[in-house]
């Protein structure tokens, strides 16, 4: 039985050494380096991977930022011909009111107080030219009606001063939003650099045809096997 287990064993050196003699070792080497350039291959394709999805990612970002901007404008437009269409009205509105006051307070003056003592009915009063003297008699009313006046110019005042906060508003915001367009613009340019680059480094990679095959979802897991799979391959050796 030793005998027999030491012929075993010397069978078992000779076919090693007769396999290590088969072995070409410049072969050896070229397929060792061939797999060392696939695995620098495959990780290139793995760092190109990943910029594709960062460019997607930023692409889709300025679009977004693009429509939001671009919709921010239009609403300051808008806003800013509603002020402009309510501007005219509201200063008429202002304007009519300041004159009833004025006459307001002018009829009921201590001038307007004297000039009514000599007011005849059907007569034209001497200040106005009308021909009706409803304030011909002192009335307690008068003071009412005074205050009422002034409230009247003072909520127009107010209206205007708040129509002219809205459309400084809506200025401010198309301005800042024209701005931010421009800006997204050479950001796009920028952007459309890039692609560019990456749209060349892409068509010369060494393994392009392989890579072409394969689904953008399904590039990661693919390229994570090969490179698992070159891996083993030169552990082996």
């Amino acid at each position: 039985q030793r005998e027999a287990a030491e012929q075993q064993a010397r069978a078992a050196l000779a076919t090693l050494i007769d396999a290590a003699q088969a072995v070409d070792p410049e072969a050896l080497a070229r397929h060792k380096a061939a797999l060392e350039g696939r695995r620098e291959a495959l990780a290139g394709a793995v760092r190109l991977a990943g910029q594709r999805g960062e460019l997607e990612r930023a692409r889709q970002r300025l679009d977004t930022q693009r429509s939001a901007q671009q919709a921010r404008l239009a609403d300051s437009v808008a806003r800013l011909g509603q002020a402009s269409a309510a501007r005219p009205a509201l200063e008429q509105e202002l304007a009519a009111a300041t004159r009833a006051l004025e006459m307001a307070r002018l009829v009921a003056s201590d001038t307007a107080e004297r000039l009514r003592a000599q007011l005849q009915p059907d007569a034209p009063c001497p200040v106005c030219g009308a021909v009706d003297h409803p304030y011909v008699a002192h009335s307690p009313q008068v003071d009412a009606l005074l205050d009422g006046l002034a409230q009247g110019v003072t909520r127009a005042q107010a209206a205007l001063q708040q129509l002219a906060r809205e459309q400084g508003e809506a200025e401010a915001a198309r301005g800042d939003a024209t701005a931010q367009l421009a800006q997204l613009e050479a950001d796009s340019a920028a952007q459309a650099a890039a692609v560019a680059r990456f749209d060349a480094d892409w068509q010369a990679h060494p393994l392009r045809a392989e890579l072409q095959g394969q689904p953008a979802a399904a590039l990661p897991a693919w390229l994570a096997a090969r490179l698992e799979e070159t891996a083993a391959e030169l552990d082996a050796l």
